[in-house]
């Protein structure tokens, strides 16, 4: 009994590690790395790395940790290019990086930090009719022969 018991685990066991195995064949091409500012060469976190295949289509993504670590992987051998993406950073395309089947690609990604320009925000507002109970102060604070109100 406990011999046909221990041969049960042991079949589940090798089926778990084939499949394992299996898993890591289907995306065993690698590129991690780190993302580094150029200027300064500090880690940049919480980036967002993206693996593009080079028609430009995203097929993996990242974040960047405390280091600027980050790791993201094909399922095919092929050309591939990073994106980063970063608030303070314009986003910045790599070189083309070829992976060969079963590959690991370590990489430094250098971007430099630069002015990003945004859309201008426009405020619009009016003045809103005090309440009744406080008409007389705001009355007073208009005539403001001396002094400030807050």
């Amino acid at each position: 009994m406990a011999a046909r018991m221990f041969r049960g685990w042991l079949i589940l066991l090798a089926g778990a590690v084939g499949s394992l195995l299996q898993t890591s064949a289907v995306t065993s091409q690698v590129i991690q790395g780190t993302l580094v500012d150029d200027a300064s060469d500090a880690p940049i976190e919480a980036a967002t790395i993206v693996l593009l295949v080079d028609d430009s289509v995203a097929i993996d993504n990242a974040a960047t940790d405390t280091i600027g670590f980050f790791r993201v992987s094909a399922e095919d051998a092929g050309d591939y290019r990073l994106i980063a993406r970063r608030i303070g950073y314009p986003s910045t395309i790599s070189n083309t990086l070829r992976l060969s089947d079963g590959d690991t690609l370590r990489v430094e990604f250098r971007i430099a930090a630069g002015a990003v320009l945004l859309d201008p925000v426009v405020v619009t507002g009016r003045r809103r009719a005090p309440p009744p109970d406080i008409q007389a102060f705001y009355a007073r604070a208009d005539q403001a022969i001396f002094g400030t109100f807050i």
